[in-house]
Parts: C-alpha cells; structure tokens; sequence
C-alpha cells in the first residue's frame, strides 16, 4: 500500500485579516521536483476581513458608502508546487443584490489589491495545461473590488524529476482576476490572464513568453 502523500504546505497563510502588507520575502522550496504538483501547496494564502458597498445611483452621481482594507504584496519571490495555484487570495460572499438605483455587497475578503514587482514560478502539471475558464486554475489568483497588478514575472512550469530539467507551461494561466477591474500592465507572463474586464487589449500592455 503506497503511502499517504504528505500534506499541502504554506509560505504565508492567513484569515480575517483586515489589512496587510507583503513585502520582499522569499518563500521557495530546496527541491521543487520532490513536491507532488497535485498537492495544493501555496506560497501565500490570504483572506481579508471585510468589504462592504453601499451604492445609491442617482441621475447626477453615484453615492457610495463602503468598508474596506487593502492588501499590498510587492517585491517578493515565490517559488513552489501546487495543482491549482501557487499565490491566492480568497474570499467569500455573504450578500450582494439590490436594484438599479441602489445595490449593496458584503464580503469577506480584501476590498483593494496591489500586486506589483513579484517574481512567481510555479511548478504544475502538464495535465492542467489549458484549463476551462470555470475551472479555476493560475498561478497567480487575485479577488477584491479593485487591483493595481504590475511589473510581474509569472512562469509556470513542469519539472521532470528524474533531470530537474523545467519546461515552461504556456497553456497554463498566469493570472485569475475573478472579474475584478484595474490596470494590469508591464507585466512578464508564461500564461494568459483570465477574468480581466480590461478595456485594452492585454498584449498591448504586457509580454508573454
């Protein structure tokens, strides 16, 4: 009988947080060949508190009352396995609805993302290339009401263990944005961007390769 695969590891790990800042770690691994991909290992796993919208449409303006925190993660280097992600932020929705004048939500998670000067390699399987949309799978999944993601470097790829040679899994999305608006730019990626509502085109502002 094999033995049972050893449990999922975390670099950074935290929950109802209501603000954060992540800043210049390196969070790796000694051997990334040794780490089962399907184990969903994170470099960083964090979930806010609170993000509560309150917003009344009026014919001259929006009127919005809200609480929410941010979370900034920069300049740091990731490094490590994982099936479906390598850095995640989670949340949950407690209520979201209204009309066409007045509309509220309530999660939990973090209101604002900043994500900027990070270096991610991700080492997955060749099995998760090219994923369905509603499958989600990136190294990178971000959610909030509103994100600033720049200047990345995300690869994602296979290792084989009996070289440790890598190859690069360029079926496999570099970013998730779980719908969440802002300006994704300058950054250096392997993969795709999915969920983005952006209004340019992504290559126009970021390289993939």
């Amino acid at each position: 009988m094999p033995p049972p695969p050893p449990p999922a590891v975390y670099g950074i790990w935290g929950a109802g947080v209501l603000e954060a800042r992540i800043e210049s770690n390196l969070i790796t691994s000694t051997n990334l060949s040794r780490r089962p991909p399907t184990i969903e290992d994170r470099a960083v796993w964090m979930m806010g508190l609170i993000d509560y919208a309150l917003i009344y449409e009026t014919a001259a303006q929006d009127i919005e009352a809200s609480i929410g925190f941010a979370i900034q993660i920069a300049d740091n280097k990731f490094e490590g396995s994982g099936n479906s992600a390598l850095v995640e932020l989670a949340q949950m929705k407690v209520f979201e609805g209204g009309s066409d004048q007045l509309r509220a939500g309530l999660y939990v998670r973090f209101a604002r993302v900043i994500f900027t000067g990070n270096y991610c390699l991700h080492a997955t399987s060749s099995a998760n290339a090219f994923p369905p949309i509603n499958q989600t799978m990136a190294t990178v999944r971000l959610c909030g009401r509103a994100a600033s993601v720049a200047n990345n470097h995300v690869r994602s790829i296979e290792v084989d263990p009996s070289s440790s040679t890598e190859m690069t899994l360029s079926g496999y999305h570099s970013f998730d944005f779980h719908t969440m608006p802002g300006p994704f730019i300058g950054n250096v990626i392997s993969g795709s961007a999915i969920n983005h509502p952006n209004a340019p085109p992504m290559e126009a502002y970021n390289l993939t390769m």
